[in-house]
């Protein structure tokens, strides 16, 4: 480049510097019209589209006021994210919500609008992921997940606590490597919390603490605590439990509502007792049948042979217990008797399945449901309940009064494809799940040996 043009090129930099310096007002977002008319009524008249999934985003069309701070928009009962108003046109993201066609309202101030004609179809997507672990490697192996290391001897129960940017997750191996491991998804690594056999964990309604049980006869009294404060270091409250009162394995342990004082456990031989976690008393529970028609209690108020496995949990929205024991292809719900809490005594009954007839069958959840050999349960935010099936090789919803298959093909081998929609991936006899914040749940999928997710957005 000669002289000449060189200094050409330095006057126009000069220049262009010089320009950029002038005061300019650049509108970088123009102010949106308002076209509210509040002459007239506010008016709900269309949704744009009127299907989809969550975050995709949607328009309603009417007459709104466009204070922000006024409006609110609802899919059934949950609230969804406005990104703007002018007065004509609401636009926003989809909300997660149940399948099906659902109600659109819009609420202005104490006000609300919900015409019959404004539905939404919500298609609800489903998935599987692996977690962690691999699949049929027995072996015991902590480190990062990232780097594929981690392995499982046989995951037995789980349960979803607080972590920085989610849920973190406690998998109890009591069958296998005997200890009580940790999934820390935020720093992407597995560690070992203690080497014993506990029972599935029993998460507080914050999240913040979890309590395990020794499962076996012996091992009642090894009750241990662990908070997220203390960076979840297992600790001995110190409690015992006799093992003449509970000589069945413990696998299930709940929270009732909202009390995290009291921790409810049954055993594998339907001794059910309370443990009061500031006091370290306890006390056992009486049991009372109700029939279903023209059923014996003896359907309900098992006898003979239990097997080595059951599971216990409270249910939020039907406000009841539900337990299943290993030997028995049936899912009971009891409740507190005349309604009180403070009641030593649960009444039974048969909510799915039929005593003495195991198989796969689905259906009407009393009149047609036949299940074979139930290892865990879990309840959904809508009150659904999955059971875990460990020679099925699926897990099962109940929901209203219906059972469908909802995880696996039914078929353990071969072990592939880990992950995938729902009904396409294999599982390996497994063994618990829960329910994270999000509503999603945790399998611990037992000779999988690894930990899957069910997301359902």
């Amino acid at each position: 480049m000669n002289k000449k043009y060189l200094a050409l090129t330095c006057l126009s930099v000069l220049l262009l510097v010089s320009a950029c310096q002038g005061k300019y007002d650049i509108e970088k977002f123009p102010p949106v019209e308002d076209r509210y008319d509040s002459s007239k009524p506010v008016a709900l008249d269309a949704v744009k589209p009127d299907y989809g999934a969550i975050n995709n985003s949607f328009i309603l069309e009417g007459n709104f006021p466009t204070d922000g701070s006024e409006i609110k928009v609802y899919f059934d009962d949950r609230k969804a994210v406005i990104l703007s108003n002018d007065g004509r046109t609401i636009s926003g993201l989809v909300p997660k919500q149940l399948p099906g066609r659902n109600q659109i309202s819009l609420v202005v101030g104490n006000d609300s609008l919900a015409p019959a004609k404004i539905k939404f179809k919500y298609n609800q997507s489903k998935m599987v992921t692996l977690v962690a672990g691999a699949v049929g490697q027995n072996q015991d192996v902590n480190g990062s997940i990232a780097a594929g290391v981690v392995r499982f001897r046989e995951p037995t129960g789980v349960g979803a606590v607080r972590g920085a940017n989610g849920d973190n997750v406690v998998v109890a191996e009591a069958w296998g490597s005997g200890k009580l491991k940790f999934i820390d998804q935020d720093a992407g690594q597995v560690t070992t919390l203690e080497q014993n056999a506990f029972s599935g964990p029993a998460v507080t309604s914050d999240r913040e603490r979890f309590w395990v049980i020794g499962v076996w006869g012996d091992q009642h009294s090894r009750i241990r605590f662990a908070d997220r404060s203390e960076a979840w270091t297992t600790k001995n409250p110190g409690f015992t439990l006799a093992q003449s009162d509970y000589p069945g394995n413990i696998w299930g342990t709940t929270f009732v509502n909202d009390d995290d004082l009291n921790l409810y456990f049954m055993d594998a031989r339907f001794n059910m007792g309370c443990l009061n976690l500031e006091t370290g008393e306890s006390y056992k529970l009486a049991h009372e049948a109700k029939t279903v028609g023209d059923e014996a209690p003896s359907t309900i108020i098992f006898t003979g042979n239990w097997g080595d496995r059951s599971d216990l949990i409270w249910s939020n929205y039907h406000q009841a217990f539900f337990a299943c024991f290993e030997n028995h292809p049936v899912v009971i719900k009891g409740v507190f008797k005349d309604g009180d809490p403070n009641s030593r005594t649960i009444v039974w009954e048969r909510f799915c399945g039929k005593e003495g007839e195991n198989g796969e069958v689905y259906g009407h959840r009393l009149n047609d449901a036949r299940i074979r050999q139930p290892y865990g349960l879990c309840e959904s935010e809508e009150g659904d309940i999955y059971v875990v099936h460990r020679y099925n090789y699926i897990i099962t919803r109940i929901f209203g009064d219906q059972i469908e298959r909802a995880v696996g093909t039914g078929n353990w081998s071969p072990q592939e494809p880990t992950s995938g929609p729902p009904l396409e991936v294999t599982i390996d006899h497994p063994q618990d799940m829960c329910r994270d914040s999000d509503g999603n749940f945790y399998i611990a999928d037992g000779w999988g040996r690894t930990v899957r997710k069910l997301t359902i957005e």
